[in-house]
């Protein structure tokens, strides 16, 4: 069973390399490819297709189809130009891309021209691509200029700061939310001081009437006192009958 399953293992172990690897090629290169421009014309169509959406400092990946769609078709020329916005308001080039000899197309095969370009890391927002070619067929030379969007390098600085806001504004909720909480528990707590200094004041006149209740008890006490012993005098200091 271990001979057996060696084989397999060392094709499931190159199938986890490759798929690692073409994911970190993906990874520099940015997102999946998608298609920005596509049309016909006599005797052949291009297609346009670059990186969906990528980061500053990132490179994207272009690539230009042109199929040939009828005999006798020559691409004379081919130039691409790629341009972006400095801080996403000023425009500025960031490649160009030249085919300058005559190419032969084939009947029904797709010429594929592949490009890379850096963006730099103080560019963002939308790409623009500028692109004409010349070719000739049997109805003559044909001259084409086309200017589309391309790939959208995204605003990392700004989704940072979205970001830092959204965690700023919650910490400040949580905050209103414990001060609102602390507000209430103080409310309840100064309640209570008040109903405390009011039974407190209740009981310090309570206290006023025991204490004023103890010293007439303590004067009505003398004066029984002062009275039976009076009487106890009087009684003593009387003179006896004589029989």
């Amino acid at each position: 069973m271990m001979k057996n399953n060696t084989p397999l293992a060392l094709v499931l172990a190159s199938l986890i390399m490759s798929s690692a690897m073409i994911m970190s090629v993906r990874a520099q290169d940015g997102d999946a490819m998608q298609t920005f421009f596509f049309e016909k014309f006599e005797g052949l169509t291009v297609r346009v297709n670059a990186t969906s959406e990528l980061d500053p400092g990132q490179n994207a990946a272009i690539e230009i189809c042109i199929n040939c769609t009828s005999d006798d078709v020559t691409l004379n020329s081919l130039n691409l130009s790629i341009y972006g916005l400095r801080r996403g308001k000023d425009k500025i080039s960031l490649v160009n891309f030249s085919v300058t000899e005559a190419t032969p197309l084939v009947y029904h095969q797709t010429t594929e021209h592949n490009y890379s370009v850096a963006t730099p890391v103080d560019v963002w927002g939308t790409t623009y691509a500028e692109l004409s070619f010349e070719y000739a067929n049997v109805g003559g030379t044909h001259e084409v200029e086309r200017s589309f969007s391309i790939s959208l390098v995204r605003n990392v600085y700004l989704e940072d700061l979205e970001k830092q806001f959204g965690d700023l504004n919650a910490s400040h909720q949580q905050l209103i939310s414990d001060y609102m909480q602390l507000n209430g528990t103080f409310a309840e707590l100064n309640q209570t001081y008040w109903d405390l200094r009011q039974n407190y004041t209740s009981l310090q006149g309570v206290a006023n009437a025991l204490d004023d209740t103890r010293r007439v008890s303590v004067i009505l006490v003398i004066v029984a006192v002062f009275f039976v012993a009076t009487t106890i005098y009087l009684v003593m200091r009387r003179p006896k009958e004589q029989w």
